[in-house]
């Protein structure tokens, strides 16, 4: 039997990073869709815990990245098939 001591979670993290300059102009203009992502998502039915976190999202002039603790939102769902971001273009702290 293993013994853990300390801060056990259940909760994953994840994050992910877009560089503006590898974007079409038409994948540009959908960016300011994700800092709405959950009033969006809800519209298209993609799962989020509505007692739960969502993604922080932060954008400066080369990039855009969010992060969040809890895994609550499909944001590869949204960024890939909603907003139609190649999956290339998106670096996931997964990948």
């Amino acid at each position: 039997m293993k013994i853990r001591n300390g801060f056990v979670s259940n909760s994953s993290s994840s994050s992910f990073i877009i560089y503006k300059s590898k974007l079409s102009s038409r994948e540009l203009k959908t960016l300011k869709k994700i800092h709405n992502h959950i009033h969006i998502g809800n519209k298209l039915k993609i799962r989020f815990c509505q007692d739960c976190d969502a993604w922080t999202i932060e954008e400066t002039e080369e990039y855009i990245s969010g992060g969040t603790l809890m895994n609550n939102f499909d944001m590869r769902t949204f960024l890939e098939y909603h907003l139609e971001i190649d999956s290339d273009k998106i670096k996931w702290n997964d990948d």
